[in-house]
């Protein structure tokens, strides 16, 4: 099916192609190729003279693999420096004994060679891949469900003007991206299938999330599925159904990343993460320093004064959250800290509001915890307001990119 044009607002610029990269990456990484003959690591490899590993952590004169048969390259299916042992445990090489080659000399030791040939598995050849294995794993092909949400009508108009990227032309990346990987990577026997389903509303509606997420599993049968939506009631139903799940543009919290592990995964970091990042950097480098970079002449000899605004989530009080971290890691909160709800309908009247409030507030240093969207109307109010601020990023909700930054008032994304 074509995706349909309504799918902009999500898919248009922030982050789809990176979620295909992960979502792909960790199927390859997750389906088996057999239900049997695994890999078994006991120990580790010989690093020549001076180096020493072991299985259990222990210094030794060498190193080995539990296994049995020795791994490698050659045309006698050895490596120079390099040998396996069929013990268990502690089983140690003498230094040097897989020969006079090893991975600090000789045709190893290349600045130019980035990953080595060497691999504890070795490359299929065809044959039996272990069939249909799991919903969605089948013996030619791994079915993965692109979800989507047709967005509202307002904000895809505002990235259509902007320049942003079509449906069509989102899709035909991301079809481009999928055989390049199915080209490439070795998926024993299968081709990664995507599917693409866009789903009514706009995601904020948890009882529809939760329904589009049964239906992906049970309906479709997908193995793992990317949301291009922002609706943790998605990926909270389909964690609970065990399909594993991709989002490229939702921070998670550290503890709903951990509440639906091991299925849920997020092309951002976790959002404790980002906020632990920005209060290092503000209490370290910019806290008691003049406000150098802001726009207004007269905020540039006066000491920082930081502000935060924050978009309202239903799984978090980020403003809250990021002025946790900020007051355990320096002792302080922000001067002034205010919240937006995401009504595009009122957008204007909202940037308004949230600029009068830092202004009067003596803000010299904004950082702005939001949706992509919102930087648009809260820059141009603070044009319109004649207030010139640092603007300090900080990682959240895909802000930070140039595809996002050119969306936003040049004169004070300058700053």
């Amino acid at each position: 099916m074509k995706l349909r044009d309504g799918v902009r607002e999500s898919v248009g610029q922030f982050g789809p192609l990176a979620a295909i990269a992960v979502g792909l990456a960790l199927l390859i990484a997750l389906v088996p190729s057999t239900n049997s003959d695994r890999v078994r690591a006991g120990g580790s490899f010989d690093l020549g003279p001076g180096s020493s590993a072991t299985a259990d952590g222990q210094a030794g004169s060498g190193a080995t693999v539990d296994g049995g048969s020795s791994a490698g390259v050659a045309a006698d299916g050895s490596v120079p420096g390099v040998r396996a042992s069929g013990g268990r445990g502690r089983n140690n090489a003498s230094p040097g004994s897989g020969g006079a080659g090893s991975l600090y000399s000789g045709e190893n030791c290349s600045r130019q060679k980035v990953i080595a040939e060497l691999s504890c598995r070795p490359i299929w050849r065809g044959g039996q891949n272990g069939g249909d294995l799991d919903r969605g794993v089948q013996k030619d092909k791994i079915r993965l469900v692109i979800y989507a949400t047709p967005g509202n009508p307002q904000v895809n108009a505002i990235l259509a003007a902007a320049g942003g990227s079509s449906a069509e032309d989102t899709q035909a990346a991301i079809d481009a991206h999928t055989k390049f990987w199915n080209k490439y990577f070795e998926t024993y026997g299968r081709k990664v299938e995507v599917i693409w389903k866009v789903g009514p509303g706009d995601g904020a509606d948890p009882a529809q999330m939760q329904a589009d997420a049964t239906a992906v599993a049970e309906e479709m049968k997908a193995f793992a599925v990317v949301s291009i939506s922002s609706a943790q009631a998605f990926h909270k139903e389909l964690a609970r159904r065990g399909v594993p799940s991709f989002t490229g543009i939702l921070p998670l919290t550290r503890k709903l990343l951990e509440d639906m592990a091991p299925f849920t995964y997020s092309a951002l970091p976790e959002s404790d993460l980002l906020w632990e990042h920005f209060s290092e950097y503000w209490c370290t480098r910019l806290r008691g320093g003049m406000a150098e970079h802001a726009g207004d002449p007269r905020f540039t000899s006066q000491p920082r004064k930081l502000g935060i605004i924050h978009i309202e989530q239903d799984y978090a009080n980020l403003g809250g959250d990021l002025n946790g971290w900020l007051q355990k890691t320096c002792g302080m909160q922000a001067a002034k800290t205010v919240s937006y709800t995401p009504d595009i309908t009122r957008a204007a009247q909202i940037a308004a509001n949230v600029i009068a409030q830092m202004k009067e507030a003596g803000v010299t240093t904004v950082t702005c915890v939001c949706d992509p969207i919102a930087p648009i109307f809260l820059t141009d109010e603070a044009s319109r307001q004649q207030w010139f601020p640092e603007w300090i990023h900080n990682g959240f909700y895909g802000g930070d990119t140039a595809s996002a930054g050119r969306l936003y008032d040049q004169v004070q994304w300058s700053h």
